[in-house]
């Protein structure tokens, strides 16, 4: 006696409220305390139940102190260099403010992709604050990717969301650039016979290439020895083509075209042409 005040406080500072005091029994108090709109500053904070009914009493107290689900604040990509096709790489990922651990998925477009790995969480408490700490969670996520040549220009999208906190995800997205030495394919012109060639009779080949980056050097090769462009000697060499005039027995053997760029060199099928 008497019925003592209930107060509140979120740290140090009071916190008004509207509710209603009642009493549970004779002589028992209790006041609800209500909290709305809990901001990501009052994780870790004090929450106090504070009593007292005179100046002569010392005031008792109950505190709790506030744990808190938070949604994540980032996601980001870290490393965005090209990518060599068919070579596996590790791409990281790295979410900020969730708590608990951010759950990361990445998708490649709509697909979404499993070689991955959580690397680790770190919490790093930044303050201190006099209500309450800012709390930093980390979380790496990484994942293995062997790009094919068809991935380049494919978009991959890592994601983190908090399963705790709704609509709560955050992305970040990076446009794949993959790298490939060329690929490499010989063919006969398209109007000739491989098995009607005669002697002096003109014959054409076609190296079709596909490279990125684009092809720099182009070898055409007769028996593994490389052909150099000689008018004289119906050799002509121009862009992707072969022109062998006038042909004899001895232009027969086997042909192939070697194609380079800064990834590497490749060189295409054998095509065996024979002169009747």
């Amino acid at each position: 006696k008497p019925l003592p005040q209930i107060e509140w406080r979120l740290g140090e500072e009071p916190i008004a409220t509207n509710e209603v005091l009642f009493t549970t029994e004779p002589a028992v108090l209790a006041k609800k305390l209500k909290l709305v709109q809990l901001r990501r500053e009052h994780h870790g904070a004090n929450l106090t139940c504070l009593t007292f009914n005179s100046n002569l009493t010392d005031p008792l107290s109950e505190t709790l102190r506030l744990s808190l689900y938070l949604r994540p604040l980032t996601a980001r990509i870290t490393q965005r260099d090209r990518l060599v096709a068919n070579q596996r790489h590790e791409i990281e990922c790295i979410s900020t403010g969730s708590r608990p651990q951010a759950m990361i998925t990445w998708w490649m477009g709509s697909r979404q992709l499993t070689d991955v790995t959580i690397l680790d969480e770190e919490e790093t408490m930044v303050g201190p604050r006099l209500e309450s700490d800012e709390v930093e969670n980390v979380t790496r996520s990484s994942l293995g990717l062997v790009p094919s040549i068809e991935d380049d220009g494919e978009k991959i999208t890592c994601k983190a969301e908090n399963p705790w906190v709704p609509r709560s995800f955050v992305e970040d997205s990076w446009v794949l650039h993959v790298v490939y030495p060329p690929m490499a394919e010989l063919r006969l012109g398209s109007a000739l016979l491989q098995n009607g060639i005669k002697e002096g009779d003109d014959v054409y080949f076609e190296c079709h290439l596909k490279s990125n980056p684009p092809t720099q050097k182009l070898y055409w090769m007769l028996n593994d020895r490389q052909l150099h462009h000689n008018v004289s000697a119906g050799i002509i060499l121009s862009n992707q083509s072969l022109v062998l005039q006038l042909v004899t027995r001895k232009s027969a053997g086997n042909y192939t075209c070697v194609a380079s760029n800064p990834i590497g060199a490749t060189t295409s099928n054998v095509f065996q042409l024979r002169v009747q």
